[in-house]
């Protein structure tokens, strides 16, 4: 499932580099159970906190989950939220194929409106 515009084998070393940190937004396919995606991103999190430490990531890793509408963005305008990005497309494109998910860069929102960016239809 990937859209034209979408993100799903992108190189996210070179992002950090190249543009401005923002937020990502996952969206996956009706095939692909969300009980596995919720496994890849809990993976991610927990190498998170071996790199940056639990506090950290509790404090940092700001995300939002929303299985009825199939989606999640993660916040990547810190390192440690660029390194759970990095760690949950990793986990996603091994388990599940690039093919499974489609992801873009979303333009940057305040702060407290990941939620509505993962209810949001598009």
């Amino acid at each position: 499932m990937t859209a034209q515009g979408s993100l799903s084998a992108v190189d996210f070393r070179t992002i950090g580099a190249t543009m401005q940190p923002a937020l990502f937004k996952y969206k996956f396919s009706e095939q692909i159970p969300m009980d596995e995606v919720e496994g890849a991103f809990v993976l991610a999190l927990f190498g998170t906190e071996a790199l940056h430490g639990e506090s950290e990531t509790r404090l940092l890793a700001e995300h939002a989950m929303n299985i009825s509408k199939r989606s999640c963005v993660i916040d990547a305008t810190t390192p440690l939220g660029m390194d759970l990005n990095r760690l949950f497309v990793a986990f996603l494109n091994r388990e599940l194929g690039e093919d499974a998910f489609a992801v873009e860069r979303v333009a940057d929102l305040p702060a407290g409106r990941l939620r509505t960016q993962a209810n949001d239809q598009n």
